[in-house]
């Protein structure tokens, strides 16, 4: 959970497991406001810059064994983590604004997609 410009931003996280040998959760060891600056994707479902400054959150997981991480979404929600205020942007879904979701200054997607790939062990992942 984020707060920043008055409002507060969830982070919702879907991965499946690639190997049904280990069932440990992934763990969030953070997720953050990084700031707004940089152009790196469009509106809706455009996940090319723009020419506007976007919103930059950093997620950090801890991904014992390999998983899939099927979509990433970020949406803005009241104090209490209920979602509020309509604001969401998803990886996957095609009903909402996509997020950019960048590792290692690599995009992972130009557009809504099905997975975001097979990650293990700390993962930084950049979202915009």
């Amino acid at each position: 959970m984020r707060r920043g410009f008055g409002k507060v931003f969830l982070l919702g996280l879907i991965w499946v497991f690639s190997s049904v040998i280990s069932a440990e959760a992934a763990t969030l060891e953070s997720f953050g406001w990084a700031g707004k600056g940089s152009d790196r994707v469009g509106d809706w479902g455009r996940g090319t810059p723009d020419g506007r400054p976007d919103g930059h959150f950093q997620l950090r997981l801890n991904i014992p064994g390999q998983r899939e991480v099927q979509s990433i979404a970020v949406y803005s929600s009241n104090a209490s983590g209920n979602p509020a205020g309509g604001q969401v942007w998803h990886s996957r879904e095609t009903r909402w604004w996509m997020l950019g979701v960048f590792r290692g200054g690599r995009q992972l997607n130009r557009s809504h997609v099905s997975t975001l790939g097979s990650y293990s062990g700390q993962v930084l992942f950049d979202l915009f």
